[in-house]
This record gives C-alpha cells, structure tokens and sequence, in this order.
C-alpha cells in the first residue's frame, strides 16, 4: 500500500514532522537498488528514528512493514535485513521473550522496568510475527530461518537442512540450543548428524540430551572458535558452556558446582583478551554469564532493592562466590536481580562505568 501524508495520520511517531520524513525515506528505500548491507543501514539511518524512540516504540512500525513487505517482494535480497532490522527495532521484547543467547550486544539496557512491553507494543510485535510469517518462504538460509523461528514464532522444525556454509551451520545450533532451554521437546534426536559436521558432534549431543564430552565443549569455550563472526551468527564457546550448565541443572549438587567452576574459570582468559584488547562487541565471557546469571536468579529479576545473600539457594550463593572469588567481577543481570556490588543498587547503574570489571562484593 502506498501512504500519503494523509492515510499516514492515524499512526504516531516521537517527531511532528515525521510523516513527511516517513515518505521520503520509504521512496528512498523503493528506489534504492544497492546491496544488502547498504540496505541495512539505509533502515538504520532513515527508518529506525521514526519507529522508535530509546526503549518507545511507536504505531508508525505499521505502515513500515506495509512499505518493507512491498520492498522484498520485489526484491527478496534483502528479506534477511529487514528481518534482522527489525530485530533490532524489537531488542528488548525478544530478550524479554527468550531471556537467553540472544542479543543485545549491551546489557547494561536490560532492566526489567525498561523492556516490559505495554499491551499495545505486544500488538506491534503480532504485526511482525505475521510479517515475518507472510514472507518466511523467501528465506533460503536455514540457519536464519531456524533462528527468527525460535525467536518470532516460538518454534523450530525438527529436520536436519542442508547449509550453505559455516555460519549457518552456527545460526542453526544456536537456535536449537534456544528451543532446548524453552521447551522439553527433543528437537533434533534421531537425526543423522553428518550433515552438520563431525565438529559439533558434541554440541548436537548436548542440545539431543545425549551423552556428550564435557572436556569438548569446555575446550570450544575456552576457544571460542566463532569469535570472528557476528553476534547473530552465533558463538559456539558461549554456547557450548551454556548448554554444560543446563545440563548441570539435572545432576548432584557436586556435579553442578563442578561445571559452574569450570565454565567460570574459563571464562577469565576471555575477559582478560577482551580488556586488553578493548573489543568493541559483547566477549564470550559476557555473553555467556550473563545468561546463566538470567536463569540463575530469574525469580528475583526487576528487583529494586538489594537481595539478602541468605535467602538464596546454594546452587546461587556457589556462583556468587565464584563470581566474586575466580572471575572478580560482576553482570547487569546479577544487578538487576537485586546484587549490586557493594551497597549499590539497580537504580545506580549509570555510576558504573564497566560491571565486568567490577568485584562483587557481599
């Protein structure tokens, strides 16, 4: 559907004059012809100020997604952008939604009273469901297609696909390391492993609930072996200790204790290359303990006052100690659980300049 100034009218915007800027930048958008990447930060650039505002999101997502589905079905090169932008416009709702090996690159964003999403911003995510939805057959990479399954829709197929490359390979496991932790269902059990690749045997025998090599998939996170490729695409080393520690979660005590010890201690390595080399995306280490601080105290997430380190159960006070203790330092989700270090609480976050770096203290 082709808007005008006036059809635009009953949507809303955080600019007065953003109508006009919306046709403006949905005529670049049709006419542009470049590649992919330009594409993507041309919806970066012209679209994303018009649809959402810091964590407001706004009804002008509506006729954006009109425009954008007339735009891939034209021309479905740049489906996978779009998709990826939008996942962008919607950070907070899909963590929110998967609390797990998603993005955002930057935790520090995720408090709770800052993500909730309101009734009418859930029904703007329905608008991008059907999007996503509507436009899904288009997609040719399976590993992409696997993710935004898990991610969108709450789902994945239960079918080894044939991949084009590596980093859909990584796409892949990661979206079924998600399906394993958001459902009990065996996604891929019974599935011949050989068209993934005899290097993440392991992996696929982790995410299966198969007998795995725990020394494997510490040594894939000591490695890091994706660390070069994007933060969508997936990072095995963080993936492969957070699927240790969910399998932890079923065993003794002792075992659980063990695998925590070891997942943290190899992360130290990893948080010392990331601040001597000053990374600009989230390292390994980040990444994955913030996940298992998520999981860990999900019941004391959004807290605005400090916790009582009694009240918590040994399986919590072990990783604290851990934390405080092997890895000397801290997470925005630990923060957001109500521990902060020292006598700082959530609502003091901005005098924290880097919590990793940071010593949890008691």
């Amino acid at each position: 559907m082709k808007h005008t100034i006036e059809t635009l009218g009953k949507y809303s915007s955080c600019y007065e004059d953003w109508r006009e800027q919306f046709m403006s930048a949905s005529d670049e958008l049709a006419r542009f012809s470049g590649d992919s990447e330009e594409f993507f930060m041309l919806l970066l650039e012209k679209l994303l100020p018009l649809v959402k505002h810091q964590y407001t999101l706004y009804s002008s997502i509506l006729p954006a997604l009109e425009c954008l589905s007339e735009i891939v079905e034209k021309d479905n090169r740049y489906l996978e952008d779009t998709v990826h932008f939008f996942e962008h416009v919607f950070q907070s709702m899909i963590r929110d939604k998967n609390l797990i090996l998603v993005e955002p690159r930057s935790y520090e964003y995720l408090a709770p009273h800052l993500i909730r999403a309101t009734q009418d911003e859930e029904a703007l995510f329905g608008a991008l469901q059907e999007f996503y939805t509507k436009h899904r057959p288009l997609i040719v990479d399976a590993g992409f297609t696997a993710r935004y399954d898990v991610l969108l829709l709450n789902t994945i197929e239960n079918t080894v696909p044939q991949f084009g490359d590596n980093l859909a390979v990584l796409k892949w496991l990661l979206a079924n390391s998600l399906a394993r932790f958001k459902s009990e269902e065996d996604f891929i059990s019974d599935q011949n492993i050989s068209p993934i690749g005899m290097e993440f045997e392991d992996v696929v025998f982790a995410i299966q609930g198969r007998k795995f090599s725990e020394n494997v998939l510490l040594e894939l996170l000591a490695n890091d072996v994706s660390a070069n490729i994007s933060w969508a695409g997936g990072r095995m080393g963080a993936v492969s200790g957070l699927l240790l520690f969910l399998d932890s979660q079923t065993r003794s005590a002792a075992l659980q204790k063990k695998v925590l010890c070891d997942i943290v201690e190899r992360c130290i390595p990893l948080k010392k290359k990331y601040l001597e080399e000053g990374l600009d995306l989230v390292s390994t280490d980040q990444f994955l303990l913030e996940d298992i601080s998520t999981l860990l105290f999900l019941e004391y997430r959004g807290a605005t006052e400090k916790v009582s380190i009694s009240s918590l159960n040994d399986r919590q006070k072990t990783f604290l100690d851990l934390m405080k203790n092997i890895y000397r330092g801290h997470t925005y989700s630990l923060l957001y659980a109500g521990i902060g270090p020292g006598k700082m609480k959530p609502v003091d976050i901005s005098q924290i300049p880097n919590i990793y770096a940071v010593p949890l203290q008691e």
